[in-house]
C-alpha cells in the first residue's frame, strides 16, 4: 500500500495537492556516543532510499548525527538532492564512516529546532514532498508539531518516564503526515515490517 501512495503522489502534479510530510526514526545504530549506523541499519537505509524511488520528494531534512543523516541520505541520493542538516548536538557530519554521499546543507541554529523544521516545511509550496529523519526522542514531537494528533497515547505508548518517544528498538516505523490547504492535517503510521524498508 506504501508504494501505492508513493507512486500516486509522484503522478500528481497539482499545486493544490496537501504537502506531505514522510517522517522516520534513524535505523539501526551501533553502540557508543554520537554512533553511525550498523551494517543492518545501512541495508535498512538502502531499501529506504529504494522506497522512495518513484516518489516525488521535494526536500529531505535530517539532524546533524550521523545515523539520522546516514538514513536520509539514500532517499536525497536518488533524488538528488542536499540534506537539509539541523543542527543538534554540533557533529561534523564530514566524519561519518561511511561517508555521505550528498551534499551537506547546514541550516542556521534556532533556539526551536522544531518549530523551524515545522516552518521551512510549511513555508513550501503547495503539493511538496518532504522527507525528514530524526532520532527517537524527535520524530513524535514533529508529528504533532505539524499539526497532527499527539502519537501518545492512541499509536505510541509512553515510555517508562512517561515520554512520547519511539522505543528503544523501533526502526521499521514510518509516519506519513498531510498538510493540506485547509483543515487539520491528519497522520498515518505505515504497518510495522510491512513498509517495505525492514531490511
Amino acid at each position: 500500500m506504501l508504494s501505492f501512495l508513493l507512486i500516486t503522489l509522484a503522478a500528481q502534479a497539482d499545486p493544490a495537492l496537501p504537502t506531505t510530510v514522510f517522517l522516520v526514526r534513524h535505523a539501526e545504530k551501533a553502540t557508543g556516543e554520537a554512533p553511525p549506523l550498523t551494517k543492518a541499519g545501512l541495508a535498512r537505509a538502502a531499501n529506504l532510499g529504494k522506497v522512495f524511488t518513484d516518489a516525488s520528494v521535494d526536500a529531505v531534512f535530517t539532524t546533524d548525527l550521523c545515523r539520522t543523516a546516514q538514513t536520509a541520505d539514500p532517499v536525497a541520493r536518488i533524488h538528488a538532492l542536499p540534506l537539509q542538516v539541523l543542527p543538534l548536538t554540533g557533529t561534523d557530519l564530514a566524519t561519518c564512516v561511511p561517508a555521505l554521499t550528498q551534499p551537506i546543507q547546514p541550516l542556521p541554529k534556532t533556539d526551536d529546532g522544531t518549530a523551524d523544521l515545522v516552518a521551512r516545511v510549511r513555508g513550501m509550496p503547495a503539493g511538496s514532498t518532504v522527507f525528514v529523519a530524526g532520532p527517537s526522542n524527535t520524530v513524535p514531537g514533529l508529528v504533532e508539531a505539524l499539526g497532527a494528533p499527539s502519537l501518545c497515547p492512541a499509536v505510541l505508548a509512553l515510555d517508562e518516564e512517561g515520554r512520547c518517544w519511539l522505543g528503544h528498538d523501533d526502526y521499521d516505523d514510518l509516519f506519513v503526515v498531510t498538510i493540506p490547504g485547509e483543515g487539520a492535517p491528519g497522520a498515518l503510521r505505515g504497518a510495522r515490517g510491512r513498509a517495505g524498508w525492514d531490511g
